[in-house]
């Protein structure tokens, strides 16, 4: 609730001091030039964080062994430091303390894949709720780079596009921003053991 309200908080700034009237005394969404600055940076910062949830698909995985602990009233299961939320299927598939090989990503912790070791490596994959929203994100921090190629694509787009993709990016901008610092205590200072 609390990473919505923010969002929604720097949006809200952003159109508040957007709005103009121009000469004609006709409403107008413009960002200013220091914004549109920023927007600039935080865009390169969101493709650089979307070509990292790409290789976080592609890199080797960790595997670990661990015994499933499921919770009571939710699609929440336990493996080992991982809890994650699962999909119906993945959850009505596993037994509770069945011993299970998990496959995890290097980068952001998620697990790609669960085998079931003593159903003969019956394979679950992308069995968690995140796997499919992790997906979405890519999309997601991969649009505001098109405010960069802007110029090539100048008949394609209109002002209020480029200005909705321009918000977009300070907005995702700033949850990289939080994104970045969380991995860089899990994976450089190890003082958070997972995202």
């Amino acid at each position: 609730m609390l990473k919505f309200l923010f969002v929604l908080f720097i949006t809200i700034m952003i159109f508040i001091i957007s709005y103009r009237v121009n000469k004609k005394n006709k409403p107008i969404l413009k960002l200013p030039r220091t914004l549109s600055i920023i927007s600039k940076i935080t865009a390169i910062l969101c493709l650089v964080l979307a070509l990292t949830m790409i290789a976080d698909i592609i890199l080797p995985k960790d595997t670990f062994e661990v015994q499933v602990i499921k919770s009571g009233n939710s699609n929440t299961v336990d493996f080992g430091i991982y809890s994650e939320d699962l999909n119906e299927v993945a959850y009505n598939t596993l037994k509770d303390n069945e011993k299970v090989k998990i496959e995890v990503s290097k980068i952001y912790d998620e697990i790609k894949e669960i085998s079931l070791i003593e159903r003969n490596n019956e394979v679950l994959t992308f069995p968690t709720v995140d796997n499919y929203a992790f997906l979405f994100m890519i999309v997601l921090f991969l649009l505001p780079s098109y405010i960069l190629i802007r110029n090539i694509f100048t008949k394609l787009t209109n002002d209020f596009v480029y200005y909705i993709l321009s918000i977009l990016s300070l907005v995702l901008g700033s949850v990289g921003i939080i994104l970045i610092i969380k991995l860089f205590l899990v994976h450089v200072l190890h003082i958070v053991e997972r995202v």
